[in-house]
């Protein structure tokens, strides 16, 4: 997959293909393992959330020599209990395994538009958006499809978020940003900002790792990728081979000019 700068791909026997929990497992424990590698020279690294980056985080070794820098959330906190949400959580546990440091945040997911924010919010909200601007490195996760009866990431605007997303089509979220198969995104409803990286500003960070896989995954990981979004991937290799196949058509149809 030419699109990607780092590609690490883990075997998955066919058989289990359709276990979502599973294959994350799986490739949760390869990230670990090659994680301190990949951030070789990096010094300020983002952190995301969801349930491969907490086990990840879970994995990781305590290292023989210090390989982390800075680790900083990426996305605000969310409200539900979730331990797969808890960004400060899983930043935390990068920098203790790599002896780095860790800045956390309080600042909620979902801000009211309609509320005024006060001195303090203003000045933590400027001061993690500042450690944003500097990011070298970035490991983040990759969500499925919105479903109705899933676990919601931003209770705050739940019912209002809810409903825009069950009218489109998003093929899956980076950073409870979703976006659709043509890589558009759907906004949040204007009486909330959602506090995250932009998608746009993650795609200038030079290095953006992913770990994601999953038959559910596969087309929110293809937009992904062609929007630039992430660069590097580390997946199990049933969605690799569907991921080639979608490139290879993509290329096929591009050679014969159909759009």
């Amino acid at each position: 997959i030419s699109h990607l700068k780092y590609l690490k791909v883990v075997y998955v026997p066919e058989e289990f293909k359709s276990d979502q929990r599973k294959t994350s497992l799986d490739i949760a424990s390869e990230a670990s393992e090659i994680i301190s590698e990949y951030l070789v020279g990096c010094r300020n690294t983002g952190i995301g959330w969801g349930f491969t980056m907490y086990e990840t985080a879970k994995q990781l070794s305590y290292a023989d020599s210090k390989w982390g820098g800075s680790f900083t959330p990426l996305i605000g906190v969310s409200s539900e209990s979730s331990p797969y949400l808890q960004v400060n959580t899983i930043t935390d546990h990068f920098s203790e395994k790599s002896f780095g440091t860790a800045n956390y945040t309080n600042i909620p997911i979902a801000l009211d538009n309609q509320q005024q924010m006060s001195k303090m919010e203003k000045s933590k909200l400027k001061e993690i958006e500042t450690r944003w601007s500097k990011l070298d490195s970035a490991i983040v996760g990759l969500g499925t499809p919105y479903k109705k009866d899933a676990t919601f990431m931003i209770s705050e605007a739940g019912s209002m978020y809810k409903e825009v997303l069950s009218k489109d089509h998003a093929v899956g979220d980076i950073l409870a940003t979703f976006f659709r198969e043509n890589g558009e995104i759907i906004h949040m409803p204007p009486a909330y900002k959602i506090v995250a990286i932009d998608l746009n500003k993650l795609m200038m960070i030079p290095k953006v790792l992913c770990l994601a896989g999953g038959n559910e995954k596969v087309m929110g990981i293809y937009t992904a990728i062609r929007m630039n979004y992430i660069n590097g991937l580390v997946t199990d290799s049933n969605t690799a081979q569907k991921l080639l196949e979608l490139f290879n058509k993509n290329s096929t149809q591009k050679e014969r000019g159909v759009k």
